[in-house]
């Protein structure tokens, strides 16, 4: 489910890149969000979340993501990412029609290609020398470049 998560987001990515639709970018970017939460949950406890993903959790990308800060005693995304996460939420939880009309969030617009899949990324300790690229340290253990 992460890796399915991960290459919704980098689908959504590249489809923004290339000036694709802003409401199937949007869409794919909130599943993609959706899928590499719930992946993280089940990484950490699958018999403890695989009954919580439809109910209590659903569609709601800040359950999802406070839920993963809780399994893995991290600080809650907070910020622009917040906010962006919290706007994305809101839409994905709308009707489809609905989430069309009103697929133009501001946030979006100043969103950095990259920034929700780094939403739940911490810097690695090796990134900290000097000279080399900085690398993302996610939830799970596995280390992704920006």
């Amino acid at each position: 489910m992460y890796r399915k998560g991960m290459s919704f987001i980098g689908a959504a990515l590249l489809l923004r890149r290339h000036r694709g639709d802003e409401y199937v970018v949007l869409h794919l970017l909130c599943q993609g969000t959706e899928l590499l939460l719930k992946g993280l949950l089940l990484i950490k406890d699958y018999d403890l979340f695989k009954g919580k993903l439809r109910r209590p959790i659903g569609h709601d990308l800040m359950k999802a993501s406070d839920e993963v800060s809780r399994a893995f005693g991290t600080p809650k995304i907070k910020g622009p990412t917040g906010e962006q996460l919290k706007e994305l939420s809101t839409l994905y939880k709308a009707a489809p029609g609905e989430m069309e009309r009103t697929a133009r969030p501001t946030a979006w617009r100043r969103m950095a290609p990259g920034d929700a899949a780094r939403a739940a990324a911490r810097p690695s300790e090796s990134a900290k020398a000097p000279g080399k690229p900085q690398k993302y340290h996610v939830i799970c253990g596995q280390t992704r470049s920006p």
